[in-house]
């Protein structure tokens, strides 16, 4: 069983692309990989209510994961997923005043 959540057979394919694209280098597998898996797991959590929890709260608060400013800046086609969870935290907020 993978420790990732890309399987294997896609990241084969997900790495042999990433080395032949102009501007992008990937000499380290390892450290290509871990970034791509976190990129993964934005992209999979994002839309999504999570409830966070800190020794510093008493009770677990609602979290959502959404696109940093500069991913929407570089990926214009994102941006509506993005608005959405933004209505999502205002629906959210709404209803707490």
């Amino acid at each position: 069983m993978d420790k990732y959540y890309i399987k294997s057979d896609d990241w084969k394919k997900i790495y042999k692309f990433l080395q032949f694209q102009s501007g992008i280098r990937v000499k380290n597998e390892a450290k290509t990989r871990a970034f791509a898996e976190a990129i993964y797991c934005i992209m999979r959590l994002r839309g999504t209510w999570q409830s966070y929890t800190s020794p510093y709260l008493k009770n677990p608060i609602k979290a959502i994961a959404t696109y940093h400013p500069s991913f929407l800046l570089h990926s214009p086609g994102q941006k509506a997923q993005s608005w959405q969870d933004m209505l999502m935290i205002k629906k959210a907020l709404s209803t707490v005043a």
